[in-house]
This record gives structure tokens, sequence and C-alpha cells, in this order.
């Protein structure tokens, strides 16, 4: 688009749910987004831009766990369109969940989300995926598109919160499970593809590598001596 000047102009992305969705356009799949304003140069800048590169530059040494998810809700966001995400982070010897964060409250408490991890033999569970390399996987492909063989599936995210598709990651480093991700998308919409699992595979390394981080961040500014706030901890029984 050029402007009456004869420089690069701008393409405003207007605030619409996509009912038609074009199979040319596989990212659209009529999700809501902001409105924005978008230079032809910082489009072809993200077109060629990979999913690892914008972590590594987002994912600044400085930030806390809240942080750093909001970082990668917006990025992963961009590349893999998704309805709800959440980021965990674990204990690198057990893979144990220790905090999770969520793009949106869905009203149930982890408490729920921890019964149907660690419950029963399931497919997909953080657990089994962090033995498998790359630790991803979408649970369309992994079904061959029977979604209800799961029970997480079956029994929880379908008939509470009407997901469809779910891809989920856990980011290992050295032979630790630092965190973990599932992102789902809604009942009706495009599964994910085998580029979204390799989208997720690739960002792997930057991100543990980042949580890592996070977990030994000193805290500073004011008060950065005293035992306050959250922050990592040692317990000894």
């Amino acid at each position: 688009v050029m402007s009456a000047s004869g420089g690069p102009g701008v393409v405003f992305m207007p605030r619409t749910l996509v009912h038609d969705r074009c199979a040319a356009h596989p990212r659209n799949l009529g999700y809501l987004r902001s409105p924005r304003r978008i230079s032809m140069e910082s489009m072809n800048t993200a077109r060629w831009r990979s999913l690892d590169d914008r972590l590594a530059d987002g994912l600044r040494p400085d930030l806390d766990r809240s942080a750093l998810a909001a970082v990668v809700y917006s990025a992963l966001g961009d590349y893999v369109p998704y309805d709800f995400a959440c980021l965990a982070t674990s204990d690198p010897a057990s893979g144990v969940i220790t905090w999770t964060s969520k793009t949106r409250d869905l009203g149930v408490g982890d408490e729920e989300f921890t019964d149907s991890e660690y419950g029963p033999p399931d497919i997909n569970k953080f657990e089994d995926l962090a033995r498998r390399r790359p630790p991803v996987g979408g649970l369309h492909i992994d079904t061959d598109g029977d979604l209800d063989r799961c029970r997480r599936h079956r029994e929880f995210m379908r008939p509470r919160f009407g997901f469809g598709d779910e891809l989920r990651v856990v980011f290992t480093s050295r032979g630790a499970s630092w965190g973990a991700m599932g992102i789902y998308r809604r009942l009706g919409d495009a599964p994910f593809s085998a580029g979204d699992v390799e989208a997720v595979a690739d960002m792997i390394d930057t991100v543990a590598h980042a949580i890592a981080r996070s977990l030994f961040r000193l805290p500073t500014g004011r008060g950065a001596d005293s035992v306050s706030g959250d922050g990592p901890a040692v317990l000894i029984v």
C-alpha cells in the first residue's frame, strides 16, 4: 500500500469476527483481535522473523514469571493462534508444577487442573511429554483426530470450557523440566497443524532458559535485602 506521497502506507486491521474462513489464509481462524495499524515494513519483518528470534529479544533477564508469561503469550499468539493458554513453572528435579499463569480466568481452581494432570494415565501428560524428543504434542495429531480418546479432553476441557484441540509442550533443558504450557482452540476451529507443533518446538530452549533465569532472579530496588515477596526458597524437612 502506497501513501499519496509515494511512501509506504499502513494497513488497518479491523476488530471483526471472520466467519468466512478462506483456505488461503490458515491463520484466519475467526479470533477477535485488537485493531492494529501495521506498516508494510513491519509486516515484512514479522513475516521473515522466527518465533524463537522474537522471544530471544523479548525475554529479558530482568523479567519475573508473570512478565515472562505475558511475553510468551503475545509472541506465540502471532505465530500460532489460540483461544486460551496456560503456562506453568515446574520443579526441575521432579517436574511437578509449582506455579501457573493463564490468559484468562476460567472460573476453576488449580486443584481441578492438578487432578486432571496427576490422575490416571492419559494422552500427552506433561510427565510423558518430557521424555519425548521434542517434548511437544498436538492432541488432534496424536489421537488421529479422535480427541475423546484423551480423558482430560473428554471429561474436562471439552465439556467444561468448550475447547477443541490442544497443543502441549514441556520446556526442558539439560535433562531438567523447567516449565510447561498448554494452548487450546475452540470447538469448530481448525486443529493445530504439524507446522504449529514445529513452531512451538523451536522455542523450547529459549523459554526453558528464560524460566530457569527467572526462578533465580535476585530482587532489586528498595527492600531487596529483606526476606519478603515472591521468589525461590529452600525447605528442609
